[in-house]
């Protein structure tokens, strides 16, 4: 006769192993929010791609820039930072509970992190003769601002939208130092966006995207980091840059060093 009732042995592993897939499922959707703002980059790494290897952008980071450009740049960016810096006030506004105190405090020292861009733009413009209070925004500016103006649904919608001028930066600013050398006029630009501080302020909005999306619908939220991630490209394409500057020797070396524009990403 087979015996109905198991041995303790194979109750022992049943029992062990529902545990751990109890677990599992447990764990399963905190871990993956933990990825949801590497999954956004990940989905748009070919577009950030793009605006690295934008010949503007290369132009910059060789130092071949003509000064006229980048003081043209610095004013169309200062009027984007200034929209920019509303969205924090709008994000602080709808922090959720019950961790809106801390959701609060963080993005207020994130806001005190683009005051020092400003402040940045503001020397770079006292320098360079470039009247910030004058600036007549240009369509991809302006497109962009509209763009991040109009926001008003959630504080995760809207860092979604916020999160690729950051993490952008970060990488640009990484990847130019790694492959460049910044001992020119443009030299301080490239260390600003490099620098350890503007990687843990991106890191910020992203741990803070990645908290509030568990068990969020992501839709939105994708369809925004996209967008914004496009604009960051469009904002780039907008300035001024010579034909001969793309095709620069310069630019051409560094755009080798950079690397093929395929994503790296597995």
């Amino acid at each position: 006769l087979v015996s109905e009732t198991p041995p303790p042995a194979m109750v022992l592993v049943v029992a062990s192993t529902t545990k751990w897939l109890l677990l599992l499922l447990h764990l399963l959707p905190s871990a993956l929010g933990a990825r949801v703002s590497e999954e956004l980059w990940r989905e748009n790494e070919a577009m950030a791609l793009q605006s690295l290897r934008h010949p503007w952008v290369l132009a910059l980071g060789a130092g071949v820039l003509p000064r006229d450009s980048f003081a043209a740049y610095i004013a169309q960016d200062a009027f984007f930072l200034k929209s920019f810096a509303r969205s924090y006030g709008k994000a602080i506004s709808k922090c959720p509970e019950p961790d809106a105190l801390r959701c609060i405090t963080t993005l207020h020292a994130l806001l005190g992190a683009v005051a020092e861009e400003l402040q940045l733009h503001d020397s770079y413009a006292s320098s360079w003769g470039v009247d910030l209070d004058s600036v007549r925004p240009a369509n991809a500016t302006l497109a962009y601002t509209t763009f991040l103006d109009a926001l008003d649904t959630s504080t995760l919608d809207i860092l979604a939208a916020m999160a690729p001028c950051m993490s952008l930066y970060a990488f640009i600013g990484s990847r130019l130092r790694e492959a460049a050398d910044p001992d020119h006029s443009y030299g301080d630009w490239i260390r600003t966006y490099a620098s350890d501080d503007f990687a843990k302020a991106a890191a910020e909005v992203e741990t803070f995207i990645d908290a509030l999306a568990s068990g969020d619908d992501l839709a939105t939220a994708r369809r925004l980091y996209a967008t914004a991630m496009r604009l960051e490209f469009d904002f780039f394409d907008a300035q001024a840059l010579d034909d001969d500057l793309r095709t620069h020797p310069e630019v051409d070396r560094l755009r080798a060093k950079l690397g093929p524009a395929s994503s790296s990403s597995s």
